[in-house]
């Protein structure tokens, strides 16, 4: 059910996304017809770190949640802002000590987290995507790689066909692989024969729906973008555009570029924040393979991604 009715005059409403690498806030204004960001940010958490083999938040990790969240709440007072929602995904749903920042999170900033599944958040995800290219007649798939999960979805402007979400984020398999610097061509090969497996469902029900158009939300993807503009920036641009074409020889490239660089280098690379240096790598190696494993042929962007697809359920839900 919607939060908030359409008006003539704007009202204010704030998502924080609650990540397993970043919390994310986008605060909109909401106005006849439509929505307008205000403000948006993020804060470095990296929430899974050391705990995804034991399914809990360590310590130092739960403080870190702790000061984003205050940060953020600072910000909503800051600007005004009475309507939000809060949303948690892989991370938190996963872990045995999960509830302990729930509970902090109400009592200390009045914020009412939402562990919200796979499912819930790959509709979402569905929902912001949508509103960022005209997706016309065409089936596409829409990829977002998070830090604990990766989720899949199938569809078209009317409807979802087929979603998952797999345990795919790059945080949770760099503590898996932990590959070298640079990583190796046998934990590539590792990486890939896992991949195959975990993503068997995805490539069954691609046999069954036609699909050749791939699009890539949050933050992996943002980093792409950010990069291919450093190499080409002829052809990309970091503009205002909602979405934008991504050429596939054009990633290939800066995915070769990357795979052969240290973690320094990629540190020092003008377009890539230092939190994705670690694992932008394997971000890249999981595009590489679904893009020549399951047939695409086309490689887009969405500048949007779960916190705008939630924004546009609160409005029209």
């Amino acid at each position: 059910m919607a939060i908030l009715p359409l008006m003539n005059h704007p009202e204010r409403i704030a998502i924080i996304d609650c990540g397993t690498n970043t919390f994310n806030l986008l605060i909109a204004d909401v106005f006849e017809g439509g929505w307008k960001t205000i403000f948006t940010t993020k804060i470095a958490v990296k929430l899974g770190i050391g705990g995804f083999g034991q399914g809990v938040i360590r310590p130092e990790r739960m403080a870190r949640a702790i000061d984003a969240l205050r940060s953020h709440s600072n910000t909503l007072l800051n600007f005004g802002v009475k309507k939000h929602l809060t949303f948690a995904t892989s991370a938190l749903r996963e872990a045995e000590n999960g509830k302990e920042l729930v509970n902090d999170a109400k009592s200390l900033f009045g914020l009412d987290i939402r562990i919200i599944d796979g499912d819930k958040e790959a509709e979402l995800i569905y929902k912001g995507v949508t509103q960022s290219i005209d997706f016309e007649s065409a089936t596409w798939t829409i990829i977002d790689i998070g830090g604990g999960s990766t989720e899949f979805i199938i569809c078209t402007k009317d409807e979802i066909l087929w979603k998952a979400s797999f345990q795919l984020g790059v945080s949770r398999l760099f503590e898996q692989l932990e590959p070298d610097d640079p990583i190796l061509p046998e934990q590539v090969e590792r990486l890939f024969d896992h991949v195959k497996t975990v993503l068997a469902p995805l490539e069954n029900a691609l046999s069954k729906i036609e699909c050749h158009k791939l699009i890539g939300s949050s933050g992996s993807f943002d980093s792409v973008l950010s990069l291919l503009a450093q190499n080409h920036p002829d052809r990309y641009v970091r503009d205002e555009a909602k979405s934008h074409a991504l050429q596939i020889n054009d990633f290939i490239e800066l995915h070769n570029q990357l795979l052969i660089s240290t973690r320094n280098e990629r540190l020092k690379m003008k377009g890539l924040q230092p939190i994705r240096a670690d694992y932008i790598v394997l971000a890249t190696l999981l595009i590489t393979y679904v893009l020549k494993e399951l047939g695409f042929t086309e490689l887009w962007q969405s500048e949007y991604a779960l916190k705008e697809g939630a924004i546009w359920e609160a409005i029209y839900e």
